[in-house]
């Protein structure tokens, strides 16, 4: 793998004055019977939320029969902030705990005897991988509930806990705008890279469905009637989701990602006529716009979290003049910036001794070296005719890495996104192509050059993990049967599913979850 390192420098917009607001519960006290609830009323807030910290004066015998969670007005938005169930019965809670969205350490390094630490502050936990999945309070109070109206702190206690304790005070300080000066804990990075939560491909979850940590829904889009009606079938367990009407019309792209605070991936679209990305959360449709000429621009969405932050950025992929010629440049709209930059990301300009061809196709982006932050992903003809994948790493202080390589595939292939390797270092999830041959389609994995057959050409191939391994398994979803085919990565079993949708559905597994350049 090639690696080239360079330093861009940015102009961003001047940011507006950061304005700090406190909000203190009511209805502190003992911790007792199936728990206490308090209450926080937010409706004084009137500008949009950029972050926020959870301040908790609490003191408990029995850590593990508490979980902690905001709850909107609704009872059916649910953040949480804290499990506890599988600590040792000896810890307990004791002092003054700060739940920060900018915190460097998960619970994971809070949990030790005689009790659950509370010097440093720690992020939001999701659930699973040791609490690395974390949650956002910050996006959660902006995008997925109401704050006109009350908000809850739910302060679960298990049945038949014997534990004793109280929460003396719970306050909850909202930033109105991102100032770095106010998100400074006071306490050293991490010594070590804390290992990141690698989630299932496309996870797509709506309100009342289960969020899996290792096994993909299959998430299908019906263009049939125009706009995109969206329909989702969860396995863990079992359920079934939609249609929802979702999109402006024919030519809708879909866009999911992680937009609010819950560790989730919600629906989206982009709209090229209105330059803006249409998502929806808790608290219903939100829009964000990213500046462009899209109605006459060649582009192409590539969703991801480019800046590590646990949310899903604005970015698109755009033909334009770099260097007097015609190169592909990337645009992104950080969550945690206020302003577009653009970076080079043509092939062709980064890596110009292997890559000399216009044939690029772009993908979502991946977190292949499981640091946080998603790379962009491309897969391009090579200036020796086969293929290779590219790849583009960005941070806020403008610093880009490239990488090339592995070379794999012939011009015609389909590269297939995902945790194919379970790797536990370097580029962790490999590379995966799919090949249309005699009517059958060919996987394969680099750099074994044997290929598994699976599937027919008149199938989507798809990333999605199916079997609770943490690794993408090899799937074709068949239209003229409805039904998702898979051979399982944990044991190489072939099994199929039961029917679902429609003939003329699109997998959202293989709309973005697969890319070539144009045409596949």
């Amino acid at each position: 793998m090639l690696r080239i390192l360079t330093l861009c420098l940015l102009l961003l917009a001047t940011a507006a004055p950061a304005a700090r607001l406190g909000f203190d519960a009511t209805n502190p006290g003992a911790i007792d019977g199936s728990g206490r609830e308090l209450v926080f009323d937010l409706s004084t807030v009137n500008a949009p939320i950029a972050a926020a910290r959870l301040e908790l004066d609490l003191s408990y015998s029995r850590a593990r029969e508490l979980e902690l969670s905001l709850v909107d007005a609704s009872g059916t938005v649910e953040l949480t902030l804290a499990e506890f169930a599988g600590l040792n019965p000896a810890i307990g809670l004791s002092g003054r705990y700060r739940i920060d969205d900018r915190a460097s350490y998960p619970w994971l390094y809070a949990a030790a005897a005689p009790a659950v630490r509370s010097l440093a502050p720690v992020q939001a936990y999701q659930f699973g991988q040791a609490g690395l999945c974390v949650n956002l309070v910050g996006r959660y109070l902006q995008y997925d509930i109401d704050t006109a109206l009350p908000l809850t702190l739910r302060i679960a206690r298990a049945a038949g806990a014997i534990g004793t304790g109280s929460i003396t005070r719970a306050r909850l300080v909202v930033e109105t705008n991102v100032d770095e000066t106010l998100h400074a804990s006071g306490f050293e990075e991490l010594e070590t890279v804390v290992e990141r939560c690698q989630r299932p491909s496309f996870d797509v979850v709506v309100n009342g469905a289960n969020e899996s940590l290792s096994r993909s829904p299959l998430t299908l889009l019906d263009y049939a009637g125009g706009a995109p009606d969206w329909r989702i079938r969860q396995y863990d367990p079992p359920a079934d989701f939609g249609p929802f009407a979702f999109g402006t019309g024919a030519t809708t792209q879909p866009y999911p990602g992680r937009f609010g605070g819950r560790s989730r991936m919600n629906l989206g679209f982009w709209d090229a006529s209105t330059g803006t990305l249409n998502f929806t959360t808790g608290a219903g449709t939100r829009t964000l716009a990213l500046p462009g000429d899209w109605s006459s621009t060649q582009h192409v969405p590539i969703p991801g979290d480019y800046d590590g932050d646990g949310t899903t950025d604005l970015a698109m992929a755009f033909l334009g003049e770099f260097g007097g010629q015609s190169r592909w440049i990337g645009r992104f709209l950080l969550s945690s910036e206020d302003s577009a930059r653009d970076i080079p990301i043509d092939p062709r300009t980064v890596f110009p001794a292997q890559f000399d061809s216009p044939s690029i196709g772009f993908g979502s982006g991946q977190d292949v070296d499981g640091d946080g932050r998603d790379e962009v992903t491309i897969y391009a003809r090579t200036s020796v005719g086969g293929m290779g994948l590219v790849q583009v790493q960005l941070d806020r202080t403008g610093r880009i890495d490239y990488f090339s390589g592995p070379f794999w595939g012939v011009p015609g292939d389909r590269m297939v996104l995902g945790n194919w390797l379970g790797g536990a270092s370097g580029n962790r999830f490999g590379l995966m192509v799919v090949r249309k041959n005699a009517g059958v389609l060919e996987w394969y994995l680099h750099p074994n050059p044997t290929p598994v057959i699976w599937g027919f050409t008149s199938d989507y191939p798809l990333s999605i993990d199916i079997d609770d391994d943490e690794r993408n398994d090899i799937a074709v979803w068949r239209p003229s049967d409805q039904t998702l085919y898979a051979i399982r990565s944990s044991d190489g079993q072939q099994v199929s599913f039961a029917a679902f949708g429609t003939a003329s559905d699109l997998p959202l597994g293989w709309l973005l979850g697969t890319t070539a350049p144009p045409e596949f």
